[in-house]
């Protein structure tokens, strides 16, 4: 089966000029190597679409929608980062109150031993 030929914004637009121009759309499809079932596509979207003619679609959605999707699921995303900073500024505090020894120690006992051989851990 032959892969399906994909073709830019402007050549559809030119092949459509070409046929109006010419005024034979089957002569100017074969010219181009077009079936004339996509070089007549191409008018009646060019027709419908004037402004925003040949939007590119992904699985059954244009671009715009496709756009607006990405931007919710990204605000989605940022929404969750912002609670897991919060919780974790929840539980910071709550480990500080029920071990306050931690932050007592922590800038003169503690420090880390970089990469070891057997895992990175704290020494006291």
């Amino acid at each position: 089966m032959a892969s399906k030929k994909t073709y830019t914004k402007e050549f559809k637009e030119e092949a459509v000029r070409l046929a109006r121009q010419n005024g034979n759309v089957t002569e100017t499809a074969r010219n181009l190597g077009l079936q004339l079932s996509v070089l007549r596509r191409w008018k009646k979207e060019l027709a419908d679409h004037g402004e925003k003619p040949f939007r590119v679609i992904f699985h059954g959605h244009t671009a715009d929608e496709e756009m607006r999707q990405l931007q919710r699921e990204n605000q989605r995303l940022k929404e969750t980062v912002e609670i897991l900073k919060k919780a974790v500024g929840i539980f910071t505090s709550l480990l500080l109150e029920r071990y306050p020894f931690i932050e007592e120690h922590r800038k003169t006992h503690i420090r880390w031993s970089g990469i070891n051989r057997c895992a990175g851990q704290l020494l006291w």
